[in-house]
């Protein structure tokens, strides 16, 4: 449920501070009116609420410097849904049929924001409970994350401290983000720097956002067509080298590769590399056995050159977690890295 009622002014702080004052007065006489009888609010919908905030901000606004002939409901038509017109200034209208004062808000992508717009007041209904109550605050101080249904969307907490809100988190202001070309992609970069090791984020890859969004598609490996499946395997020896380790976990980033940047599942990751044991290989004419993956490397290392090359060194570089000058002898060192066994000293000696 959401939707916003909007007033314009001479950007001046006094019309601000009038429009602060005003929105005080409207969510006290929400509150008063709701006390008094609370069968007005406690079924209301969306719209049923949008109606009713605007018959009470029309009856508050001729105690005020606001006109009340200026408020027209345009609910669904843009961003913010109500507008006071030719004013800066608005009010999104938002509730829960729950007892508490939190929510999810509109995309963070104001895609349809009426130009005019300026600043946005919220205000909250907490239908739950004995009595429905109200709460007026300005909009960015209320929003304290960013969740993903379709598209990544703010969640709201009417008792947020300032200091707390998504906009303080990213070293930002409201007006800062919503301004940006690539609001998404300060998102993305933010959640990377929260992340612990081994967690990425699910709904989003590591390229631009608007390259990445269009396959929501998700596939099983195993209805692959052999040629994707062989250059996926190559592409996880390249950017995944501690699949080579002994760790018990050294599949995991790998896996959430193939899910979240190439919507592929796969419930057996370790058989694509490991099955089938050991095998012998002959060099310099002696024979070692070595673990199967050793050996798929050995055999691809002409195409795992080749897959190298094509990629990004700042790709290598963030999935390596180091600096790449050459990227095939970053890619050996990788590799040596994360498993010192003679075998792999052999293997890597003859490339």
């Amino acid at each position: 449920m959401e939707n916003i009622i909007t007033v314009e002014n001479s950007g001046a702080d006094r019309k601000v501070e009038a429009f602060s004052t005003f929105m005080s007065d409207v969510e006290n006489e929400m509150n008063l009116l709701s006390r008094k009888d609370s069968s007005l609010y406690k079924k209301c919908n969306a719209f049923d609420l949008e109606r009713r905030a605007v018959e009470v901000m029309k009856m508050v606004a001729p105690k005020t410097e606001f006109n009340p002939d200026d408020i027209n409901l345009v609910s669904g038509q843009s961003f913010p849904d109500i507008v006071l017109s030719k004013q800066v200034f608005g009010v999104e209208v938002k509730s829960t049929q729950s007892n508490h004062w939190t929510s999810t808000e509109s995309s963070i992508v104001e895609s349809t924001r009426n130009d005019y717009v300026k600043y946005i007041y919220m205000l909250f209904g907490k239908l739950g409970g004995s009595t429905p109550e109200f709460k007026c605050k300005p909009y960015e101080d209320c929003l304290y994350d960013i969740a993903v249904t379709h598209s990544p969307r703010y969640l709201i907490d009417m008792n947020l401290k300032k200091s707390d809100t998504i906009f303080s988190k990213m070293h930002t202001t409201y007006d800062e983000f919503r301004n940006e070309e690539h609001p998404i992609k300060t998102v993305v970069n933010y959640y990377k720097t929260q992340l612990p090791p081994g967690e990425r984020l699910w709904w989003m890859g590591e390229d631009e956002p608007e390259k990445t969004t269009g396959n929501i598609i998700l596939r099983f490996w195993n209805y692959l067509e052999t040629e994707e499946k062989d250059q996926l395997k190559l592409q996880g020896f390249c950017l995944f080298p501690e699949i080579v380790s002994n760790r018990p976990d050294k599949f995991n980033r790998l896996a959430f590769w193939l899910t979240t940047e190439k919507r592929v599942v796969c419930p057996n990751v370790r058989d694509l590399y490991s099955s089938g044991g050991r095998s012998d290989i002959c060099i310099n004419g002696q024979k070692i056995t070595v673990s199967r993956i050793l050996l798929l490397i050995y055999d691809n290392l002409n195409n795992i050159k080749a897959m190298l090359q094509r990629m990004k060194t700042d790709q290598l570089a963030e999935s390596w977690g180091c600096a790449v000058n050459d990227k095939f002898e970053t890619w050996k060192e990788q590799l040596a890295k994360h498993n010192g066994s003679q075998d792999i000293k052999l293997i890597l000696d003859l490339i």
